[in-house]
Order: C-alpha cells, then sequence, then structure tokens
C-alpha cells in the first residue's frame, strides 16, 4: 500500500471511530443525540475534506513523478525494458525545466551512448533539442532535430518546432516545408497551421496569414496566437466587425488590446489603402 492510500485509510478509520462513539454514547449510555452531535459533524467533515486533499493534492515538481505523469504522452513506449534509462531521461528532463542545462546535456549524451532503439533515441534526441533550444543554441538545435527526424520522418511535433527555428534564423523558405509536412503527418496540428499562419504574417503575405489561422481555429476555438493575429489582420484592413469579434476573445483568452492595437496600425502601414482580402476569409 503506497503512502497516499494508507493515509486515507487511517483517515477513515479515525471517521468511522468518530460515529462509531458518538452512537455508542447515545444508545448505551443515554446521552441526548443533540449533546455531541455538532463535534461529531464537525470532526467528520474536516477528515473528510483531509481526504480530499490527499487525492488532489498534486505532485511536487522534483518529483520525477510529475514528469512522468506531464510528458507521458512523449515518454510513451521509451525505455520500457530499461528502468535505468528512462530514470535518466526522466532526471534529464527534470534538469531541463529547472534550467539546468548542462547537466540536461550530460544525461541526455550519456543516454545517446547507450545506443538506444531509434524511438529511443528520437525522444532524447527530442528533448536536447528542446534544451538547446531554450539555452539558445539554435543551430545545435537544428541538428537535435533532424537526428529525430532521421529516425522518425512523421514527427509532425519535431517538424513543427524544427519550422520555429528556420524562422527565427529568417529561412522562411526552410520553415514553411516543415510546417507544411507537420499539417501533412498530422492534419489535426493545430500548432503548425497557426506557424504557418505566423510565417505568412512575417512575410506580408496577410491572406494566406488569415487563412491558415482560420483553419488552426477550426481545429482549436479560441486559440490566443490565432485569434490574435486575425484582429491584428483585420484591424489593419479596417475590417471593424471582424476585429472587434477576434479582438474581444483574443482579450478574453489573455492577450493584451493595446499590443494588438499598435500591430493593427503596422500592417496597415504596409497595405495599399484599397487593398481588400477576399470575400470568403471574413468569417
Amino acid at each position: 500500500m503506497n503512502a497516499k492510500k494508507l493515509i486515507v485509510a487511517l483517515l477513515a478509520i479515525l471517521i468511522a471511530v468518530s460515529i462509531g462513539v458518538y452512537v455508542y454514547d447515545v444508545v448505551a449510555n443515554g446521552t441526548p443525540y443533540t449533546e455531541n452531535l455538532f463535534k461529531v459533524v464537525l470532526v467528520v467533515v474536516s477528515l473528510g475534506l483531509s481526504i480530499g486533499k490527499v487525492f488532489t493534492r498534486g505532485t511536487p515538481r522534483n518529483s520525477l513523478d510529475f514528469y512522468e505523469k506531464n510528458y507521458a504522452k512523449e515518454l510513451e513506449g521509451v525505455f520500457v525494458r530499461e528502468p535505468k534509462s528512462r530514470k535518466m531521461l526522466l532526471e534529464a528532463i527534470r534538469y531541463f525545466n529547472e534550467s539546468k542545462y548542462q547537466k540536461a546535456f550530460s544525461l541526455f549524451e550519456k543516454l545517446k551512448s547507450t545506443r538506444p532503439s531509434k524511438h529511443d533515441l528520437g525522444v532524447v534526441c527530442l528533448f536536447s533539442a528542446l534544451c538547446h533550444d531554450e539555452w539558445g543554441l539554435i543551430d545545435e538545435a537544428i541538428k537535435e532535430y533532424h537526428q529525430v527526424l532521421a529516425n522518425d520522418p512523421q514527427n509532425a511535433t519535431a517538424l513543427s518546432n524544427l519550422g520555429i527555428l528556420y524562422t527565427k534564423n529568417g529561412e522562411y523558405a526552410k520553415a514553411a516545408e516543415c510546417y507544411e509536412k507537420a499539417i501533412e503527418t498530422d492534419p489535426a496540428n493545430h500548432f503548425a497551421y497557426n506557424n504557418l499562419a505566423q510565417l505568412y504574417y512575417r512575410a506580408g503575405e496577410y491572406e494566406g496569414a488569415v487563412e491558415y489561422s482560420h483553419m488552426a481555429l477550426k481545429l482549436c476555438p479560441n486559440f490566443k496566437p490565432s485569434v490574435s493575429l486575425l484582429a491584428v489582420i483585420y484591424g489593419g484592413y479596417g475590417y471593424e466587425k471582424e476585429y472587434g469579434k477576434y479582438l474581444k476573445i483574443a482579450v478574453q483568452e489573455g492577450a493584451d488590446a493595446e499590443s494588438i492595437e499598435m500591430l493593427a496600425e503596422t500592417v496597415s502601414g504596409t497595405i495599399d489603402e484599397d487593398s481588400e482580402l477576399p470575400e470568403e476569409l471574413l468569417l
């Protein structure tokens, strides 16, 4: 029995004992049932709340279980027959989240040296790439993502993230290719649609930006980056109805209205006065 179950069992026993003593006092000793009722109810409620806290208490962030749960999708089937390697990977992920990049890199390299399977190596490289990116080592992160794709060409996450890095480097053609492959691999990946929309926006191709933003929203309604971008572009073109609609949603999702307004003014200055978006994009 783990600690959580043991604590719950003990609290349940205390509740049962409290009720039992109360009933015995009323039945055997003839004590009026109202005399200690409030105390018993107070004790039972307090113990019940304690049980609730046990079940709702989160796993500490420094616990490997925390990262096991939070990265369950990415870690599925990884080092399943090698518990020591899986634990090492979890420790590396913890160091990465704690911004202890050197320690994380050291463990990632140790895992690579064990000659893991293609699937396991791909996951190690994926987290290593994220770590390099966070530390500002863009070129190294790009190399890691290419290693992921060498083992798993259909990895939509790696493709989408690689596109973001190419965008940071100003390599927009390569970025667009990555996003398009990510969408082809995983048509339900709203991040890839949004990333492609942002790329079109950077290039001043607002029609494409609006089109792909709407595609992202079909998969993930009210996705903040997409509704914010639509507000910016519609505001820049002067479409008040659409601007108001998406600005309201963006603000509700946590976006800054003043920043959107400033970006909309910037867009307005980059388009011809008589320029219009196709009617089908005015949704």
